[in-house]
């Protein structure tokens, strides 16, 4: 079996500040968990995503390898926590990916669902020359 494809997206800075751009990677079958990171970042319909599907590289580094936590006793929404011990490469990063098994039933503050950790990769802050994009929706 392959490796699941990943999803590359392009996101450009809030508006009112500066024209950088972030670009993000994630395993395609965990995009509940970027949906859930740019919520936490207050990324809204003003902003400007652009996201395509490419395939699994391992050269490509991480700047920033974090991980988004939800369900369970976390909520749907869920934290966002860096990843320990860091991750060099979106390969590893993009590995953490899991649920977590655990009851917790006597908790007033577990949702029903299972907690789940999305891995994310940051692998570029700052000004991209042209890159061909596509538009999702």
């Amino acid at each position: 079996m392959s490796e699941p494809s990943w999803t590359e997206c392009f996101l450009q800075a809030p508006h009112g500040q500066s024209n950088s751009q972030e670009v993000w990677l994630f395993r395609s079958d965990t995009s509940s968990g970027f949906e859930k990171f740019l919520k936490h970042r207050h990324f809204d319909s003003e902003d400007k995503a652009t996201c395509r599907s490419i395939n699994p590289d391992s050269s490509i580094q991480c700047l920033e390898c974090t991980r988004v936590i939800f369900g369970g006793v976390y909520g749907s929404l869920g934290v966002v926590v860096p990843t320990y011990p860091p991750e060099t490469y979106a390969a590893g990063c993009l590995s953490r990916n899991r649920i977590v098994e655990a009851d917790f039933d006597d908790d007033d503050n577990y949702d029903g669902n299972p907690t789940r950790e999305v891995a994310l990769c940051n692998s570029h802050r700052g000004h991209l020359d042209s890159v061909p994009l596509f538009q999702t929706d």
